[in-house]
């Protein structure tokens, strides 16, 4: 059965043509300017879920939008189980809020980019000109997950791990995705020098983490 998301690839190239004004363009969200606008955070967490949005089209008006969240383990430089102990050390003094923003620009910056790019990762050159932009941000990082206390294996996304990530006329869903690291048109999401984006599969289980860094 055909869905929204094989009509958008069949139509891509003429929206294409149409401007040469993407959703790429577009930033991403950030509370850079003001920590106080991230959402709160525990430095005991390990997993945290992202709220995505993505746009295929020139458009929010004009193309087709798809949401979803994405639940994934923080990186080692934000999760005190993978941590070295000289970064465990610098988790216990940051600054709360600090740590807030840096939870939230994990979610808007490493993982936006990792599901826009696991998108056209299966699709191969065709999808080069497919104009998509995701956004991604948080409402906070507030539990902690076995799942998220050792790394997963940096696997490449292709079309047998990674089938489709948008589908169902309007969802987002990363649940065939058993990869890390996505790779689509020139562009590696994460980049090669970050850690790969870990998926948090036990979310649904996942016990409340501890509010302070006690556990650091």
């Amino acid at each position: 059965m055909r869905t929204r998301w094989f009509e958008c690839i069949t139509t891509a190239f003429a929206v294409v043509v149409a401007s040469c004004s993407f959703p790429t363009d577009k930033p991403s969200p950030s509370c850079e300017s003001d920590t106080e606008m991230c959402p709160r955070s525990s430095k005991a967490a390990t997993s945290v879920t992202c709220d995505c949005r993505c746009t295929v089209g020139i458009d929010d008006e004009t193309g087709d939008v798809y949401d979803g969240r994405v639940a994934v383990c923080l990186p080692p430089e934000l999760n005190g189980e993978l941590a070295s102990a000289e970064v465990r050390t610098g988790l216990s003094v940051l600054d709360a809020r600090v740590f807030d923003q840096r939870v939230f620009q994990y979610c808007s910056q490493d993982v936006a980019r990792f599901v826009s790019t696991a998108v056209k990762a299966p699709l191969g050159l065709r999808s080069c000109a497919l104009p998509i932009h995701c956004e991604c941000t948080t409402k906070g990082a507030l539990h902690d997950s076995y799942a998220c206390h050792s790394t997963c294996e940096d696997v490449a996304c292709s079309s047998r791990n990674c089938p489709a990530v948008l589908w169902r006329h309007t969802e987002i869903d990363t649940a065939a995705c058993r990869c890390s690291r996505a790779t689509a048109c020139g562009n590696t999401a994460p980049d090669a020098e970050r850690p790969g984006v870990c998926r948090d599969w036990l979310t649904p289980t996942h016990l409340p983490a501890a509010e302070d860094a006690t556990s650091l």
